[in-house]
């Protein structure tokens, strides 16, 4: 296997719509991490942004890019990502354990990895690997969304955190209404 030389780091962004932390069992991570590796002796800069959806974390964007005066881009670095095994990595290098909760809602976290290395790392990677949801869930996210920005703009929230368009989250609510899981609405009227 390849090995790139370089210099990197696993981040979570400061702020803006990047912040916030989310649960995975008894760990919280970010919602969003970056890993940016500056490639020396030629090798290519990479860059990738991470999101936890649906309580799965997954690559969202992985970037390879030439250095000047360095070599092109080949297949061997191409194969040096197993998506799964660099997902789990870098969320694993920014993880915090629960060691204290109130209803459920952490009230004291350990930064200091207080808990076995090996079983963190262990369940972020069950987290990773475990099968995507049912559309049925993704239309009760989009009627959850709609509902609770029914007051403002929930297509363009739904478009938003979906990641499509605004046509394609109009689609959705409608198939939500379809589905039950949002009442039927009079012409002008929203309804949640």
């Amino acid at each position: 296997m390849m090995v790139w030389t370089g210099k990197s780091r696993v981040y979570r962004h400061p702020g803006g719509k990047f912040r916030g932390d989310v649960r995975l069992g008894d760990l919280m991570v970010p919602r969003h991490a970056f890993f940016d590796l500056e490639g020396a002796d030629g090798h290519p800069d990479v860059h990738a942004h991470f999101e936890v959806r649906d309580g799965r974390p997954e690559c969202r964007e992985l970037r390879i890019t030439s250095n000047d005066p360095g070599r092109g881009i080949t297949d061997d670095d191409l194969k040096f990502f197993n998506l799964d095994n660099f997902t789990t990595q870098v969320f694993h290098q920014l993880v915090s354990h629960v060691i204290d909760e109130n209803d459920g809602e952490p009230i004291a976290i350990d930064t200091n990895y207080g808990r076995a290395v090996r079983e963190s790392f262990d369940e972020i990677r069950e987290a990773v690997t475990k099968p995507r949801k049912e559309k049925g869930a993704d239309l009760e996210y989009v009627a959850r969304l709609y509902r609770e920005n029914i007051d403002g703009s929930p297509i363009k929230i739904i478009s938003e955190e979906c990641k499509v368009s605004e046509r394609t989250a109009v689609r959705r609510v409608k198939q939500a209404r379809d589905a039950g899981l949002l009442p039927p609405t009079t012409k002008g009227k929203r309804k949640a």
